[in-house]
């Protein structure tokens, strides 16, 4: 078995923002392990998100923290997850040229962390999540009955940063926390060891340098709406 998770990103009021998730270990990207051998890594990787968010990425507001949105969300994540991988793997076929394949492998990016063999794919999402929405959606979900309920909801808060600071946090040696609202948060230190991760630094430096004008923000945004067109 191994393990898999999405980081997710989006622009919001012209600055492209990262997703994090609070549990007792630290802030982290949303994923954990496989539910068996024979799942892949794309699958995993957008279950743990979608069951970690609660299914708040749906575009159908009545399913969001609901079993339902769950399901939707991970068949669309795991839809745009492994359409990367294929592009990525086909990617020397000249019938791969088209906008939306161009989409795809400039705007998600998976890091195979040689630190802890960790598949992290950063990928970006369509709305922009906020924390009170979370926390009412988390809190309703701990209510209700078993059967009903969202299981493997490590996550108990999200926080959005800002990507310049994420960069900053990677470059700067040593580091281990991050501040939110003026306030040290400690990062999951397994987190830690994937963001370290030469590729990951890369990605994000090339969305960020990349995507500093507003048209180009505005341009990005579209993209991602195109890439996230089915939550």
């Amino acid at each position: 078995m191994y393990a898999a998770g999405v980081l997710p990103y989006t622009v919001y009021k012209s600055k492209i923002y990262i997703l994090l998730g609070k549990e007792g270990r630290g802030l982290s990207d949303f994923g954990g392990y496989t539910d068996d051998v024979s799942e892949k890594s794309s699958t995993c990787a957008a279950r743990e998100f979608s069951e970690e968010t609660l299914g708040l990425f749906s575009s159908d507001e009545s399913i969001r923290g609901r079993k339902q949105g769950v399901k939707h969300t991970t068949t669309i994540m795991d839809s745009i997850l492994s359409e990367y991988i294929n592009i990525c793997n086909n990617s020397n076929n000249s019938d791969n040229n088209n906008a939306t394949d161009s989409h795809h492998k400039k705007l998600i990016k998976l890091i195979k962390s040689r630190n802890n063999g960790y598949n992290m794919y950063i990928a970006p999402v369509p709305r922009f999540l906020l924390s009170n929405e979370f926390k009412y959606a988390y809190t309703d979900n701990e209510n209700q009955e078993y059967h009903h309920r969202i299981l493997s909801t490590e996550k108990t808060d999200i926080w959005w940063v800002d990507i310049q600071q994420m960069i900053q946090v990677i470059e700067t040696f040593g580091c281990k926390e991050i501040d939110i609202r003026g306030v040290s948060k400690r990062l999951y230190i397994n987190f830690v060891k994937t963001i370290r991760d030469p590729q990951c630094l890369e990605f994000l430096k090339y969305l960020n340098s990349h995507h500093d004008s507003a048209e180009q923000l505005v341009e990005l945004e579209k993209q991602i709406n195109e890439i996230c067109k089915l939550f």
